[in-house]
């Protein structure tokens, strides 16, 4: 039902029983009395309908989540990993990648996940991080799984990103040199002034080293 406000400037305020939750809610409709009261009617009119049984309890709980700001579902989903015993190193990347792509774009919710801005933001990442082909793609691939987790969910009645491809890899060259003196005394400095590292020293390491390049072991 409306209620007052306490000046013409200020939106009509409605309030309402929740019929799933149970609990009060309010908002703030607008300074229009009368359109006020239009959505105070459609509101009871689809609660009454809740009570009643004539709408899928799957469409409300999906309204609901499409409400519901992305950041607050990427917690979840974070969380649901974390509980099925992912490391976090891996839990961390996933979460990083889909963050990125979701902060690139500025998606809000969950109807800001098209097939065309995932694949827009990727593409803008790869040119700004400079990343190579395969990293790209493991964005795409924890995007559509976060998809895919989404509609499985009841968050969400499809997934967009289904048919979202991945980059074509082809193998990467890396050329090859051979490391210059100055390049070679840097190498072994470094080694003898490190720290102990699985269990070998560092004068160790410069040996094993010195013996490698005398070798022409790469």
């Amino acid at each position: 039902k409306p209620a007052r406000r306490s000046s013409p400037r200020d939106k009509w305020v409605a309030s309402w029983v929740d019929p799933i939750t149970r609990k009060r809610c309010t908002m703030r409709v607008s300074t229009d009395a009368r359109a006020t009261e239009r959505w105070a009617r459609q509101k009871s009119q689809w609660i009454e309908q809740v009570r009643l049984g004539l709408v899928d309890q799957r469409d409300i709980r999906r309204a609901e989540a499409r409400k519901t700001p992305l950041d607050t579902h990427v917690d979840e989903y974070e969380k649901l990993l974390t509980a099925k015993g992912r490391t976090k190193g891996h839990v961390g990347t996933v979460v990083t990648h889909i963050k990125a792509i979701i902060e690139h774009r500025q998606m809000q919710t969950i109807d800001d996940i098209t097939a065309e801005a995932v694949q827009h933001a990727v593409e803008d990442l790869r040119s700004i991080r400079r990343l190579s082909v395969r990293t790209a793609n493991w964005y795409l691939k924890h995007m559509r799984q976060f998809s895919r987790w989404l509609r499985r969910s009841g968050r969400s009645q499809h997934d967009e990103l289904e048919a979202l491809e991945l980059h074509a890899v082809t193998k990467e060259k890396h050329p090859r040199r051979a490391l210059r003196d100055d390049e070679i005394e840097a190498l072994l400095l470094a080694a003898e002034r490190g720290e102990t590292f699985h269990g070998i020293s560092g004068p160790d390491r410069a040996e094993v080293y010195r013996l490698a390049l005398s070798t022409g072991l790469r």
